[in-house]
């Protein structure tokens, strides 16, 4: 039956105050499904955002567990070219364990990883309206910003400090890989002769420092302060449900 039927039947049938019930009934049935639905919506998103709060605190968690990390092995390597430049420049000896663990210092990568997916997440699907706290809504998306422009100007640093291979060019495959104890004596007499090396080794240590000092006075706070953000925002609400 049309709408028009309907609503004809509807006349012929009833009295007109009987007619304006129904049509008042009708409207408030709508209006009770609409705010309904609109709770249940607005249930669904607190869950999701709770959700997603858990999973902020949870990456920059290991965020801050990662950079941790990352600065201990920055002091390492940069530890190990001084040592080795020194070695260089003296006739001081040094025990073929010694020099494999300096080596290994020299050898090792560094390139810090950052938990995105959540933020990523967050963005692509719209989703960044769900955090209905403004302050750390502006707060997450100016540390991701700031984060993702920081992992720009760190990308030289760690390809240099991770791949070049000025220092590597004078290993044998073995001592590279560790299967056979090494020559220092050799190896020192080897890199003497090579000022690239030399000049590497000195660049290395401008490079590491300045990876490490970006860690540690910029994301590494960062994160931090972010954490705390979050952290307090679920605690908030914590309070919030046991008052309620």
């Amino acid at each position: 039956m049309s709408i028009a039927g309907f609503l004809r039947k509807i006349f012929q049938n009833k009295s007109l105050g009987n007619i304006l019930l129904q049509v008042i009934l009708i409207f408030i049935g709508v209006l009770a499904a609409l705010a309904v639905e609109n709770f249940k919506d607005s249930v669904a998103d607190r869950q999701h955002e709770k959700e997603y709060l858990f999973a902020f605190r949870d990456a920059l968690s290991s965020d801050t567990a990662m950079i941790n990390l990352e600065l201990i092995r920055c002091h390492e390597k940069l530890m190990a070219s001084k040592q080795l430049l020194a070695l260089v420049s003296t006739d001081k000896a040094v025990s073929p364990e010694d020099f494999d663990a300096m080596s290994a210092s020299l050898i090792m990568l560094i390139h810090p990883v950052y938990n995105l997916a959540i933020y990523e997440d967050l963005k692509s699907s719209s989703n960044l309206r769900l955090i209905t706290n403004s302050a750390l809504r502006t707060a997450i998306i100016l540390h991701y910003t700031q984060l993702n422009d920081l992992m720009q100007i760190q990308l030289p640093f760690e390809m240099n400090i991770s791949y070049n291979h000025a220092y590597t060019d004078q290993l044998t495959y073995e001592e590279f890989t560790f299967e056979k104890e090494s020559n220092p004596k050799a190896i020192i007499e080897r890199i003497r002769k090579k000022p690239n090396v030399l000049l590497y080794l000195q660049q290395l240590q401008k490079d590491v420092t300045t990876l490490r000092n970006t860690l540690l006075h910029s994301i590494f706070p960062r994160s931090l302060d972010l954490l705390d953000k979050i952290n307090e925002e679920i605690n908030y609400r914590k309070w919030n449900e046991k008052k309620q």
